[in-house]
């Protein structure tokens, strides 16, 4: 969301970063609120808030419809019951899917220019060597399977806003300040 080559897009800019609350948007919302008017989407606020963002609840079904104006979304939400399968598939795919493609529906239907989508490395095939961006996708877990159809969902949408899609790997402490 915040590349050196795109801080004359993301500066000033209307940003929504749905996601907030986790370990990714906890880090990201502060810095892009320093450059630009950031609205932060979560589940429930976080203890001391303190950010320079608008901060608005959501993800159950219909949770789009009080949304601000934006004319970049960021998604780095997921599923907090990844890893429960099969428990937690429901809930993968109500968050990892359903509330996703809402989002993307409603930026289609809002005008925002730019969908910044965080995937993940878990939805490439097993091949032994490098990977390729490029490479072979194959859905091996539920995880892996709602963070692809998502890709698939967002695809659809080339034609209407611009989209980068970025398949996030091991995200772990480094990326604490």
């Amino acid at each position: 969301l915040l590349s050196c080559a795109d801080q004359a897009v993301v500066s000033r800019a209307r940003i929504l970063v749905a996601g907030a609350s986790g370990f990714v948007g906890q880090r990201l919302v502060p810095l892009l609120s320093e450059v630009a008017d950031v609205t932060a989407v979560r589940r429930e606020a976080l203890p001391g808030g303190g950010e320079r963002a608008t901060v608005l609840s959501g993800m159950e079904a219909g949770w789009t419809r009080t949304l601000p104006p934006a004319d970049i979304v960021g998604w780095v939400a997921q599923s907090r019951r990844y890893r429960e399968f099969p428990a937690g598939a429901a809930d993968m795919v109500a968050v990892n899917v359903a509330a996703f493609f809402e989002l993307i529906d409603w930026a289609a239907r809002s005008g925002v220019r730019r969908v910044v989508y965080a995937s993940s490395g878990s939805v490439y095939a097993r091949t032994g060597g490098l990977l390729s961006e490029r490479g072979p996708t194959a859905a091996t877990t539920m995880y892996a399977a709602t963070k692809l159809s998502a890709e698939h969902l967002l695809a659809q949408y080339a034609g209407v806003f611009e989209i980068v899609t970025a398949r996030v790997f091991a995200v772990r402490n480094s990326m604490a300040k």
